[in-house]
């Protein structure tokens, strides 16, 4: 059963999601649906497929499918702007992802990470 407090900090982390992953851009002038930190959603998606490949959830075949092409344009979004090279942008990665892992819940890394799928960027 969850706590107000949990439903708080949920109610808390959507709204974040949504500013930065997908949101739609008004408050920093960008077009609608412009993602204002697109490495956020990349650890988001690194993070649910770490999740999935260690058992704690079930893979849903829809995120599954479209994980991969979301987390690299995420990824690509971010290092290319940022001068950062592969090896960089991958440690960067990797430490955003075991931040979100420590701080967040199975659920709210799941929810995250669908969120960012959902709004990926078409390039």
């Amino acid at each position: 059963m969850r706590t107000a407090c949990d439903r708080v900090a949920f109610a808390a982390l959507a709204a974040g999601l949504l500013a930065a992953c997908g949101g739609t851009g008004e408050a920093t002038g960008e077009a609608p649906g412009a993602v204002a930190d697109p490495m956020a959603c990349a650890a988001a998606i690194s993070a649910y497929t770490y999740i999935v490949t260690e058992g704690f959830v079930a893979a849903d075949p829809e995120m599954q499918s479209r994980a991969l092409v979301s987390s690299m344009t995420y990824l690509n979004s971010y290092a290319i702007p940022n001068g950062l090279s592969e090896p960089e942008a991958f440690a960067e990665l990797e430490t955003r992802r075991d931040e979100l892992r420590s701080a967040y819940s199975t659920e709210q890394i799941v929810e995250q990470a669908r969120v960012c799928i959902e709004n990926t960027p078409q390039v």
